[in-house]
């Protein structure tokens, strides 16, 4: 995949008219730009600080044991085998230059060390999160697949919660993602009753009954994408505080939907959200999704972004949360799940 650039490299002063960019096989970036992972490998790339601006994959650095994958999958790269560490920084050292683009927030602090020695390493994660923010077609396409899949489970689970433990409702999730061959981004959160006052409660024995008001709190890996969702869902005999503390928060979720569109300011959704939610909203309203479940989200909005909205309210007794994950548009949004 080769990535445009945009404006994200302006203010870097480059050595050359191309730097290099290093990423580990750990690293997001690294599966986001290759499509895969491969242990224990690096992944060279070209920056360019010309006109075009860009990021291009072009060595990829792999352990003996991944070389014959390497070859197979990634024919439009070099691929280059190290033995050991002493091999592998006299790679590094032929092919990076004076100063290397890096991912700090995806660097172990021995790693670090090893490659700095070999060439100066230069922060570029926040233009990698930068460029990741904003989707493109096939992007877009997946993570909408993964949103129906996420749906069909979420209706599945909905169905007779009474007499259940969290612990069981959290395992027939799991159960249902496999079923679609799908694993789990996150430990499912099934919390019931009073439980539901803490947002990421651990599903555990207690029995749902027809007085509660349960948080389910889901999100699948659908070829490497997150989709991530909430629900409540109010008992037959829920509390009637909840009832309307519930109309509460969907009317705040309303009005944050009707907001988003490309060029509003995260921090102007946020105002909403404690205008009318106060502080008995305990966590921020939005946060962008896509490879990973929570990824750092961007003071403006673009269009082609996918952000969630989880607006909600806790009490002594219970909580209220709704999260929607939606697609940025040019005028307004559409709602994926």
């Amino acid at each position: 995949m080769i990535l445009w650039i945009d404006d994200f490299v302006d203010d870097y002063d480059f050595v050359d008219d191309f730097m290099k960019l290093l990423l580990l096989s750990y690293d997001k970036n690294f599966l986001y730009l290759t499509g895969k992972i491969f242990d224990g490998s690096f992944l060279i790339c070209d920056v360019s600080s010309a006109a075009s601006k860009k990021i291009i994959p072009k060595i990829l650095i792999v352990p003996r044991m991944e070389y014959e994958r390497a070859v197979k999958h990634m024919k439009q790269l070099a691929i280059i085998q190290y033995e050991n560490r002493k091999h592998l920084r006299e790679i590094l050292k032929n092919h990076l230059g004076k100063k290397t683009f890096a991912n700090f927030n995806e660097m172990s602090v021995s790693e670090f060390k090893f490659i700095n020695k070999i060439s100066k390493l230069v922060d570029f994660s926040n233009k990698l999160h930068k460029i990741r923010a904003t989707k493109n077609h096939d992007e877009i396409k997946i993570i909408k697949r993964a949103c129906k899949i996420t749906s069909w489970i979420e209706k599945k689970i909905n169905e007779n919660l009474v007499g259940k433990s969290e612990e069981e409702v959290s395992k027939e999730i799991e159960k249902l993602a496999k079923e679609k061959n799908c694993s789990l981004s996150f430990p499912p959160i099934v919390a019931s009753g009073k439980n539901s006052s803490f947002p990421h409660h651990t599903p555990g024995k207690r029995k749902i009954s027809s007085n509660d008001v349960v948080i389910i709190d889901f999100g699948i890996t659908y070829k490497n994408y997150c989709p991530d969702i909430t629900r409540t869902l109010l008992m037959k005999n829920a509390p009637k505080e909840a009832k309307e503390i519930y109309k509460v928060v969907d009317s705040a979720r309303r009005k944050i939907l009707e907001k988003i569109k490309s060029g509003t300011r995260v921090k102007d959704l946020q105002k909403i959200s404690n205008k009318l939610l106060g502080q008995k909203m305990i966590h921020s309203v939005i946060h962008s999704i896509g490879l990973e479940v929570h990824e750092p989200i961007p003071k403006k909005l673009k269009e082609n972004m996918i952000i969630c909205v989880e607006p909600a309210i806790y009490t002594k007794n219970f909580g209220i949360r709704i999260e929607n994950m939606v697609l940025v548009k040019k005028k307004g949004c559409e709602v994926l799940v």
